[in-house]
């Protein structure tokens, strides 16, 4: 039982459903990015836990953040 919480938490199934766990890749691309690092989240987990609808918004109200954030320096 320990080891199967053990996985829940450090490796869930919605994060290494493939070759590359979600947060290594997300480390690798986005590594001092959170913003970015959140999205990449929510999208490889869309149709995998919860709400795909809500996974999939989540991951979008990120990046529009993101965005939000390069054109407020660019004005500045």
């Amino acid at each position: 039982m320990a080891e199967r919480e053990n996985n829940i938490v450090n490796h869930p199934p919605h994060y290494t459903f493939s070759k590359y766990e979600v947060a290594d890749v997300a480390d690798e691309w986005f590594g001092t990015e959170p913003l970015l690092w959140n999205a990449t989240k929510y999208l490889a987990r869309w149709d995998k836990k919860g709400d795909a609808v809500e996974n999939l918004e989540k991951a979008v109200w990120f990046i529009k953040r993101k965005i939000d954030k390069i054109k407020s320096r660019k004005e500045a």
